[in-house]
């Protein structure tokens, strides 16, 4: 990603928290109001498949250290968190 952005572009990430707990995932389901059978489904992917594949904040923002980017602002929201990149200026040289 940090490639292809202008300077000074962003790039945002939404995905599942790896620590919402599964009230907070009855929760998102219960306000998609969704039919039986497909609550059913939604809850058991997003607590059992897809959360599993998640991230936490923490592991985000170890990735982040590590990358290009080296920071990043993350946001948590009900079963999903939010990271916002920002790719930096050009430092001049000497």
């Amino acid at each position: 990603m940090h490639r292809v952005l202008r300077v000074g572009g962003s790039a945002v990430i939404q995905d599942l928290r790896k620590d919402a707990s599964s009230v907070d995932i009855d929760e998102a389901v219960r306000q998609m109001k969704l039919s039986p059978l497909n609550t059913l489904t939604t809850k058991f992917v997003l607590g059992t498949m897809l959360r599993r594949r998640a991230y936490t904040a923490a592991q985000f923002e170890q990735l982040v250290a590590e990358s290009t980017f080296q920071s990043c602002d993350i946001r948590q929201d009900g079963v999903g968190l939010e990271v916002r990149l920002k790719k930096a200026a050009l430092k001049k040289a000497a």
